[in-house]
């Protein structure tokens, strides 16, 4: 089979976790709008029910499944990120499993380089329903994302700075026997003081227990820029997936690009089966070759040549920091 030319380009936006404009809803006052692409909300976003004990000010992101929105716990006058279903989500069972085990996945991992989540529930039901919808209540975060800096090549010393605590808090996921399968910059969230936090556990797998798992063993789940080779082959879950995920965005935030990019879905997947990556330096030549070195062992094809574990990665970033 004859393997597609190689591309360097990046990968595609997520617009679901990157810094959005918040948008006032209706009935709640007027909010301040920050830069950013998100689209108008629907007629049905804007009715979105109550939830006890919240005052929504306004959306402020919006992927495939869900909705996200600023919000302020009233007694304890705290900001949250409430994150809810929206439309065929909210009646498909695979999807609100997948929301409820992203709750679950999450309330485990107390990080301090991973979102905390405060509270799950449902909603006050809408006019005519039998029910509420499900939300979470998670940890604000209003920094945007680290897919902001990976537009273009960025400092040795930032990559490897901002990373090692992302691969200590994937450590922490996985001594729990959790393995996130979407690591990647739109899924890293900054504070206002630079710190990384870990989100988006809406595809975790817990290693040891797929009976429990929300997706059949051999479905390929991810990014395609991101996944591991093993992934695209439909193999369980371990954390070398997630070193591997590192590795890209390393690659990226050295470069300004994903180590490899097809035209299609299939294309990427023949890619990362078949092509090794373009040495970093050999696109910015001010590449450490120390970094160059630790991207490509998380790079390797054969998992085994991989870091043992993140956490083995980590130390590797911080020796590259000094």
């Amino acid at each position: 089979m004859r393997t597609p030319p190689f591309s360097a380009r990046p990968a595609p936006a997520d617009a679901s976790t990157s810094k959005l404009r918040r948008v006032p809803l209706e009935g709640v006052g007027s909010a301040t709008q920050e830069a950013g692409r998100t689209p108008l909300p629907t007629a049905a976003e804007r009715a979105f029910p109550r939830v006890r004990g919240y005052d929504l000010l306004g959306l402020v992101g919006r992927g495939g499944m869900g909705l996200v929105f600023e919000a302020r716990h009233r007694e304890l006058n705290r900001r949250v990120a409430l994150k809810t279903l929206r439309g065929e989500a909210l009646t498909d069972p695979v999807y609100r499993e997948r929301f409820r085990h992203e709750a679950e996945a999450i309330a485990q991992l107390q990080h301090p380089n991973i979102i905390q989540v405060f509270e799950v529930g449902t909603t006050e039901p809408a006019y005519g329903a039998a029910e509420g919808e499900p939300f979470i209540a998670l940890e604000f975060v209003d920094g945007g994302s680290l897919a902001q800096r990976a537009r273009g090549p960025q400092p040795p010393e930032f990559a490897a700075r901002v990373l090692e605590p992302v691969a200590r808090a994937a450590h922490a996921a996985h001594r729990l026997g959790i393995v996130h399968r979407d690591l990647k910059p739109a899924n890293v969230l900054l504070a206002r003081d630079g710190t990384p936090k870990v989100a988006d556990f809406g595809i975790a797998k817990q290693m040891g227990n797929e009976a429990r798992s929300v997706t059949r063993i051999g479905t390929v789940m991810g990014t395609p820029e991101y996944m591991a080779p093993e992934q695209f082959e439909g193999e369980t879950a371990v954390p070398s997936i997630d070193i591997y995920a590192l590795g890209v965005m390393l690659y990226e935030l050295l470069t300004g690009r994903v180590p490899l990019h097809g035209a299609t879905f299939a294309d990427t997947m023949l890619l990362a089966l078949q092509q090794e990556p373009v040495p970093p330096s050999r696109l910015q030549p001010g590449v450490p070759r120390d970094l160059e070195t630790i991207c490509l062992k998380c790079l390797e094809k054969d998992p085994r040549k991989r870091y043992r574990t993140a956490n083995d990665l980590a130390d590797e970033l911080t020796g590259a920091k000094k």
